[in-house]
């Protein structure tokens, strides 16, 4: 799909790759590790900035963080490690989170500085690793909560606006755009969703009781 979304004006672009374990990725996903590593190559050759996001297991560990290190530098691109969020869907995973994965690191003798500099608007905090050309992120909703200055809303593939991940409410996008809604009228419905933002997600109360899919993802 890279030409149309080329043309369809995208310029950036995020992959989710938890593991580069080819039987683990396809147990988790259901699809082909091959084909997002062939992805790369195409956005790499097409010019188009992408970032890896992954969620850390405890599972595999050090091995895959390691590997997804060693992938992050081959292209000079930013690494996040996304904190594993509770889930329905994932109540049978252990995820890691930032210390955990920066102890683990340190303590394979690897060095970690804060990198001050400011990449994107999101909530990531940013760390240099010796001997890693790139940046590494970490975006730890649990441990490191950073609702009071999150600017993220979601629109999610059926046309739901959601203003945190965590809500079940949203405004429908969609069905207003096929009721004839005019420009001003989604920037209205838009407005009054985003100003209602929840001050913040209540991950840490209890897991959310719905999956992946539902959020957006």
């Amino acid at each position: 799909q890279l030409p149309a979304l080329i043309a369809a004006g995208v310029d950036s672009i995020n992959v989710s790759l938890d593991t580069l374990d080819a039987a683990y990725y396809a147990e988790l996903t259901g699809g082909s590790l091959g084909s997002v590593l062939q992805a790369l190559q195409e956005l790499q050759a097409a010019g188009i900035p992408f970032k890896l996001n992954c969620v850390p297991l405890a599972e595999n560990g050090l091995s895959d963080i390691r590997q997804l290190l060693q992938l992050a530098h081959r292209y000079n691109v930013p690494l996040r490690f996304i904190e594993l969020m509770p889930l329905d869907c994932n109540v049978d995973l252990k995820g890691l989170s930032g210390s955990e994965i920066r102890s683990q690191l340190e303590q394979a003798g690897l060095q970690l500085q804060p990198d001050a500099q400011r990449y994107g608007n999101g909530p990531a905090s940013y760390w240099r690793i010796s001997g890693y050309a790139m940046p590494v992120g970490f975006i730890e909703p649990l441990h490191n909560k950073f609702c009071a200055v999150c600017n993220r809303v979601r629109l999610t593939s059926v046309g739901m606006l959601k203003p945190c991940l965590y809500c079940n409410e949203g405004m429908n996008l969609k069905r207003l755009l096929r009721d004839g809604a005019s420009d001003a009228d989604l920037v209205k419905a838009m407005q009054e969703i985003i100003y209602a933002k929840p001050a913040g997600h209540s991950f840490d109360v209890k897991a959310a009781r719905f999956n992946m899919s539902q959020i957006g993802g």
